[in-house]
């Protein structure tokens, strides 16, 4: 879902951004096209190599595979040149998880096991985690007829989630891993849930 969608809705946000933000860039980011099928496609292959058959070599390079292709869909969108907005940075950084947990999926089915759990943390606290927490913050602020604007505390917010996932994904090493995960987790949310509760029960601004 978050390879169909978010691929969509990404570039999208972005293009818009630098258009009225940054009118000195010419960019412009390529539309739906064949890389954007082959990234889909990898990953429905590797998602059906992955419950079907588990444990064969075949699904660990096409979980390569898949990182790969996702990583260089991923790089197309040129979010570096939005990183002065973090309602949009946050999207790029949560979409970037889906090659890194692929990748490290990969790998642990052809020989490094160890990796299988880092893998399943990073496509669910990683990729999952953050697309949830940047979207709700992006989607409130316009349904609410805000600026698309991050505050500094949602600004926090996105740099907790991200390092709480990052705890997350080096948790097999260690217990202390997880209770700083749990922690930067509950503390990004916490954020969310103060900043966003007024803001959803005011109304409109424009209205």
């Amino acid at each position: 879902m978050i390879s169909l969608v978010g691929g969509r809705i990404i570039p999208a946000f972005t293009q818009n951004w630098l258009k009225l933000n940054r009118p000195e860039r010419t960019v412009r980011l390529p539309p739906f096209d064949r890389v954007d099928l082959a990234s889909v496609a990898a990953t429905v292959v590797f998602g059906v190599g992955f419950v079907a058959w588990p444990d064969s070599r075949l699904t660990g390079w096409a979980g390569v595979a898949a990182a790969i292709i996702q990583m260089v869909r991923v790089a197309r969108w040129q979010g570096w040149l939005a990183r002065q907005e973090p309602l949009l940075w946050v999207l790029h950084l949560g979409y970037a998880w889906i090659p890194v947990g692929f990748a490290l999926l990969g790998l642990a089915i052809l020989k490094l096991r160890f990796l299988f759990d880092s893998g399943i943390h990073a496509l669910s606290y990683g990729a999952v985690g953050t697309m949830i927490l940047g979207v709700a913050a992006r989607v409130a602020l316009g349904h609410t007829g805000r600026p698309l604007r991050a505050s500094p505390a949602m600004t926090a917010a996105f740099l907790l989630l991200t390092l709480g996932a990052l705890c997350r994904v080096l948790s097999p090493a260690g217990s202390g891993w997880l209770s700083a995960s749990v922690g930067f987790w509950l503390a990004a949310y916490g954020l969310f849930l103060a900043r966003y509760t007024p803001i959803l029960f005011s109304p409109r601004l424009n209205a």
